[in-house]
């Protein structure tokens, strides 16, 4: 997995959920609170970010506590059911799911691994 590197500073809430997040996802990361380190501050303003959190994976940058984006790269697989387009949040890499909509009960199958 590629390095992650979360940009925060200490009175940040959403820079708090992205830490929560991250480490109930078993993600490990290096934090670098831009309130004190000059390095951090210079390394954001290059991004072009205005603000805290961005979260760094890869080559990848995430401005602002996108919960989202982060379920896609670390958590759950978000899916629309096929009968009323409700979106569904689903395991990662647990092979063939049968799941039942909360919403309008249907029920289909979906390949946990492939998404």
């Amino acid at each position: 997995m590629d390095q992650v590197v979360v940009y925060t500073s200490p009175t940040c809430g959403y820079c708090v959920q992205a830490k929560v997040f991250l480490k109930e996802n078993g993600v490990t990361y290096v934090e670098r609170d831009v309130s004190v380190d000059r390095e951090a501050q210079k390394a954001l303003q290059d991004m072009g970010a205005e603000g805290v959190p961005v979260i760094v994976v890869g080559l990848e940058i995430i401005r602002g506590f996108d919960k989202a984006r982060l379920e896609i790269l670390f958590g759950k697989l978000i899916i629309e059911c096929p009968k009323c387009r409700q979106k569904l949040r689903l395991p990662r890499n647990k092979g063939t799911l049968k799941v039942t909509c909360k919403a309008c009960q249907e029920i289909f199958k979906v390949d946990s691994n492939r998404l």
